[in-house]
């Protein structure tokens, strides 16, 4: 099953940061991830390739939570994961997706949760109703 929706056109508000530093919405994510690396058969890397393929693909509109333009860069993916190359950090989220976080995610990480949110969002953007969050 693909996680693909039609969502030419639309506009996507961004989440705001305090949801998405909330332990509920950080599993949410890890779940969502896990189960889209397992129906794609995606590596970390491959879902990092998924990832800037949602990201960039979007024809709609994306705007921050106050109502003003976002723009999508072309070096979100690096920019995001820097330091990261191997993307090992996606492993690391997806075991939440089995044993629940015991904190909320850290500041540092939340751009990456911004993208990982948003492009789900975008594939797929009833699936807070498939992964309870």
């Amino acid at each position: 099953m693909k996680f693909q929706c039609d969502t030419q056109g639309k506009k996507i508000t961004i989440t705001p940061d305090c949801i998405l530093r909330t332990k509920k919405r950080y599993r949410g994510l890890a779940c969502a991830v896990a189960a889209i690396m397992e129906r794609e058969e995606l590596s970390r890397r491959d879902f990092a390739d998924w990832l800037a393929e949602e990201l960039f693909g979007f024809d709609g509109q994306i705007v921050l939570p106050d109502g003003s333009g976002y723009l999508v860069r072309d070096t979100l993916i690096d920019d995001v994961f820097s330091g990261d190359g191997s993307f090992r950090w996606i492993s690391e989220l997806v075991k939440f997706a089995v044993s629940p976080p015991r904190q909320r995610p850290q500041r540092r990480i939340l751009r990456r949760l911004r993208a990982i949110d948003l492009a789900i969002r975008i594939a797929c953007p009833d699936w807070r109703t498939l992964f309870g969050t």
